[in-house]
């Protein structure tokens, strides 16, 4: 197992912890995250925390012993680009399309086609389950998400 380290961005801010957690981690149940927590196996900045803890923006959120995810395959799916420069990507997500693949879907995400389109060219800081996202709208919404295509646009 190996540690992924997440950065909390402004739509992740104010959240519980064990919330943000069970939201990336959706194989595990909140109490399995919240006995995770508590073991010291997450870190916020660096130091242990309650599963209760309220998480900022630019917190540093490391997982020590989460299992790893599967890799995750690059499928050309048709996606709608908006807008490109060379840092920044702004997609129009179809209603229906996971931004990231989960524990139970891991193909057909916007995740998947834009490692498909943008190989490696894109931010590491979420880890490599969400490459590139910077916030994620819900399956069911559509409209336009920012995908960052290096680490130091993802922090600006």
């Amino acid at each position: 197992m190996t540690s992924k380290l997440f950065k909390v961005d402004e739509t992740e801010a104010n959240i519980r912890l064990d919330v943000f957690l069970k939201g990336i981690y959706e194989e595990y149940s909140r109490t399995q995250i919240q006995t995770l927590i508590k073991s010291g196996q997450v870190l916020i900045n660096g130091k242990t925390s309650k599963p209760s803890a309220c998480i900022n923006i630019d917190d540093k959120i490391e997982c020590l012993s989460f299992g790893d995810k599967n890799d995750i395959l690059a499928e050309d799916i048709p996606i709608r680009t908006v807008y490109e420069n060379d840092n920044f990507a702004i997609i129009n997500k179809p209603s229906g399309m996971l931004t990231h693949p989960t524990s139970k879907e891991k193909t057909g995400t916007l995740v998947n086609a834009l490692l498909y389109k943008y190989k490696d060219n894109l931010s590491d800081i979420n880890g490599s389950f969400r490459p590139g996202i910077i916030h994620r709208l819900d399956r069911n919404t559509s409209g336009l998400i920012i995908i960052a295509k290096n680490n130091s646009a993802h922090t600006k």
